[in-house]
């Protein structure tokens, strides 16, 4: 055990939550959870969503094949692909959701908001998660489910609260409508899906794939601290060049 007193698991969702407590910190951050992004705020966070969610599937879909060409007598492999086949399905066209979010918003349809999507830069932490795919899913394809653990405890502390608050404020006429990504990702869904990963997590006996997972949990987090600050910086430069 690397940590003091606690569990690989356990070490990853403290970072996880208290990352999500130093969100506040960024105003763009503080804005979308408060509810108070406008309309054009929202949809930019959706935008940078997508380019991240849109490999869910994929990295789903990886860890279960390469679990697939293990040992067939390997129960952790065996528990690995499982969980791998489920969280596949779970996440299926979440990227979706996104595209119908943010038609709603801009009055298109769906494939005019997906256009717009690839038409739109990427954050820099999204270039760096996309150039880090391969040797997550050729080298430490089981660091897949510290990924999802880190992030979907942090979706477990923000969704609820960006939902709530949008709805409250109304300062997004459309938000009734547009909420469906940040529905899906509510408490009483990411809670059981952290509790698979977190299991998962833990069956991990191999010191250097424990290292991988610990690292590319960290990475996560860093990821998406790092796309508030992009967009903080980007929403306040028209302000800075008045």
């Amino acid at each position: 055990m690397a940590f003091h007193d606690t569990t690989l698991s356990a070490e990853i969702v403290d970072r996880a939550q208290a990352m999500t407590a130093r969100l506040g910190r960024i105003e763009f951050y503080d804005r979308l959870l408060a509810g108070t992004l406008d309309r054009d705020g929202y949809a930019a966070w959706l935008v940078q969503m997508h380019k991240y969610v849109r490999y869910s599937e994929t990295v789903a879909r990886g860890l279960a094949d390469a679990m697939a060409g293990r040992d067939p007598a390997d129960p952790i492999a065996a528990s690995l692909r499982e969980y791998a086949e489920w969280e596949y399905m779970e996440e299926a066209a979440h990227d979706d959701l996104i595209l119908k979010d943010l038609s709603v918003l801009w009055g298109t349809s769906v494939r005019e908001a997906f256009g717009r999507v690839e038409s739109t830069a990427k954050a820099p932490s999204i270039a760096a998660w996309e150039a880090g795919l391969d040797l997550l899913l050729q080298s430490y394809p089981e660091a897949v489910a510290g990924v999802a653990l880190a992030l979907e405890t942090v979706a477990a502390g923000i969704c609820d609260r960006i939902h709530a608050n949008m709805l409250a404020t109304g300062s997004v006429s459309e938000a009734p409508d547009a909420l469906r990504f940040v529905h899906a990702h509510r408490a009483e869904v990411e809670d059981e899906h952290r509790s698979h990963a977190a299991c998962q997590v833990d069956l991990v006996e191999d010191p250097a794939v424990r290292g991988a997972i610990f690292a590319f949990a960290c990475g996560a987090l860093t990821l998406f601290e790092g796309l508030g600050f992009f967009l903080d910086e980007v929403q306040r430069e028209p302000l800075l060049a008045a």
